[in-house]
């Protein structure tokens, strides 16, 4: 903005300009204004190419991915906000709705150099969870939003978590000796159902595999075993005698007599050791498609 004082009137300009070397209207100096128009914070997307300590690559993920992770796993969401509105604090939060699963935090808010935005200043953050034990097949829905001093809001950043459960596949143990036909039409090998006789002397072999997609599984032999179905429908179970509802004179692990369908490795207090052994030879991993591999040898004794 500028003020000026116009020339009287009858005023002989080139006159004035001859005798004087100046106009005769005076101006004020220029009072400037720089006007910004306020706008919505935003999170910026991933950017590969910057580089922030040691580490390439920085960024909020895009909206509706989701997150797979097992029982011990660690879900790390990258939280990277800004203004364009200069001297603006964009504070990056939780939603309360629909809130956050136990085992989750919020890391301190850190501000950062960043040239691609207007004012070159940009807010970071950490979304952490690891998912806990009683987690196991719940999904968890997660959102975030950036307000600025002016009480701007940006728009909201949602994420899924799912907790996989661990659900063993046994199907390509060998042999099998009860495959079954699935829904799908394949033939599978189920975790119980089996049945054999053996002949006392024989050492009978297994291949032993077992499939938990995220989980590392330790395979080991079961106490007080029980196999559902084995026989004719049937069911057989190793009891335990302190078992509450064990009618009296029935087969139990602890009366100090191998009976029932008691063995050394299912009721090793009442049986002497049986001549068998089980080793694991690869443990599951991502690698390996998460496929544990064990053989299984048995003698059976009189």
């Amino acid at each position: 903005y500028q003020t000026g004082e116009g020339p009287r009137p009858g005023v002989d300009l080139p006159l004035w300009l001859r005798t004087f070397g100046r106009s005769p209207e005076e101006r004020s100096c220029k009072v400037c204004f720089m006007l910004s128009v306020a706008d919505k914070p935003f999170f910026i997307d991933y950017d590969p190419d910057f580089e922030y300590n040691g580490r390439q690559g920085i960024g909020t993920p895009f909206s509706g991915i989701e997150y797979h992770v097992a029982v011990g796993d660690e879900v790390k969401i990258e939280l990277l906000a800004a203004a364009n509105n200069v001297g603006q604090i964009v504070q990056i939060s939780l939603l309360a709705e629909p809130g956050a699963p136990l085992g989750s935090r919020l890391t301190e808010q850190v501000e950062i150099d960043y040239e691609k935005v207007t004012y070159d200043k940009a807010f970071l953050r950490h979304f952490i969870f690891v998912a806990r034990k009683g987690q196991e097949g719940l999904r968890y829905d997660v959102c975030f939003q950036g307000v600025d001093g002016n009480d701007m809001k940006s728009r909201k950043k949602c994420f899924s978590i799912t907790v996989f459960a661990a659900t063993i596949s046994w199907e390509q143990t060998t042999p099998c000796l009860n495959t079954v036909v699935a829904d799908t039409g394949l033939v599978v090998c189920p975790p119980d159902g089996h049945f054999k006789n053996v002949t006392v002397g024989c050492q009978y072999s297994f291949s032993l595999s077992a499939i938990s997609p995220l989980y590392s599984l330790q395979l080991r032999q079961q106490k007080l075993a029980s196999c559902m179905n084995c026989l004719f429908d049937s069911n057989f179970s190793v009891v335990a005698c302190s078992s509450p509802g064990l009618e009296k004179g029935m087969a139990c692990c602890g009366n100090g007599l191998c009976d029932g369908v008691e063995t050394g490795a299912s009721c090793p207090t009442d049986c002497r050791q049986d001549d068998e052994m089980l080793t694991q030879t690869a443990v599951s991993a991502a690698e390996n498609g998460w496929m544990s591999v064990a053989s299984y040898t048995f003698t059976p004794t009189r």
